[in-house]
């Protein structure tokens, strides 16, 4: 029998102390800074803290990682663990160099989950099945034993807040882990934590990747005036996809321009826009986006 077996989301305060290893799932963005801090603030320290990198982060995510490492070390508080895609060669890969060299874009412009997979869900689940302190709190000696032989899980936090509470909604029962959501169990909002400064941590801002379709008007406008080489580099992946996999459709001369209408044509994925048409929208009237942020790329949370 397994002591972690719960039917429905349990109460991060009721459960902490009955797991061996505890883990923070880290998006490395505000949400992240949040739960960091609030578990510091109540002396709830986890194992380590765990971010999958896709190799295409935006460079404040990877100044936050680099000061989060710091602050762990100065703090002697938990561990900051970054976690890469590997390939055949065991050379790390990214979104963005795959991308590139097959002339496509990211999965989930075609509808498909499979980039979340690759690079967060496939990549933390071989280093927690490697994990010795995981087969500890499995109730196991090495990996590979049945499920039903478990004795215990691991418990993995995940950074979302209280404003969002709907994105937890999908929780189900799992059979290594348990996840929890402590800023929805203590009724903090977005930039509602009043310790973030306090424990000497900051809001990092928007973390995805930066070639991600889910990337909205307001977020995209972001990139272009912020980091504008990232920008043309998000730019010529869209055109190299549009040339290789578009442009030399026969179907254009059969059936006309309208043959596209529900095709990708770019990096605005299945809204069927470019990133630089999104931009024109942007540019006519920006007010009408500026508030508007998208959160699914870091839902993946594994």
């Amino acid at each position: 029998m397994n002591k972690h077996d719960y039917k429905f989301t349990p109460n991060i305060d009721e459960i902490w102390d009955s797991f061996d290893f505890k883990v923070v799932m880290c998006g490395m963005g505000d949400d992240t800074a949040m739960l960091i801090a609030e578990l510091f603030s109540r002396d709830m320290e986890p194992d380590e803290l765990v971010f999958c990198d896709t190799g295409s982060e935006f460079p404040h995510t990877y100044k936050f990682i680099e000061h989060l490492k710091k602050w762990s070390r100065v703090m002697e508080w938990s561990k900051v663990v970054v976690l890469r895609k590997l390939d055949k060669f065991s050379e790390p890969l990214s979104v963005i160099s795959l991308c590139q060299s097959q002339d496509t874009l990211p999965a989930v412009a075609f509808g498909s989950k499979s980039c979340s997979m690759r690079f967060k869900t496939e990549t933390a689940d071989k280093y927690f099945n490697n994990h010795s302190s995981c087969h500890k709190a499995w109730g196991v000696d090495k990996k590979g034993v049945a499920h039903k032989h478990h004795t215990g899980k691991i418990l993995r936090l995940i950074g979302i807040n209280a404003d969002e509470s709907g994105r937890a909604a999908n929780w189900s029962p799992q059979p290594k882990w348990v996840q929890a959501f402590p800023l929805i169990d203590w009724g903090i909002g977005e930039y509602e934590s009043p310790n973030v400064d306090s424990v000497g941590l900051y809001y990092p801002g928007k973390s995805s990747c930066t070639v991600c379709p889910n990337m909205t008007h307001a977020e995209i406008a972001m990139l272009r005036d912020d980091y504008p080489e990232i920008y043309r580099q998000s730019l010529s992946i869209e055109s190299k996809y549009r040339d290789a996999n578009l442009k030399r459709s026969a179907q254009q001369d059969i059936f006309g321009a309208n043959v596209y209408t529900n095709t990708t044509k770019g990096l605005g994925g299945l809204s069927g826009k470019t990133w630089e048409q999104m931009m024109v929208e942007y540019d006519r009237n920006p007010s009408k986006f500026k508030s508007k942020e998208n959160k699914s790329c870091n839902e993946c949370g594994h």
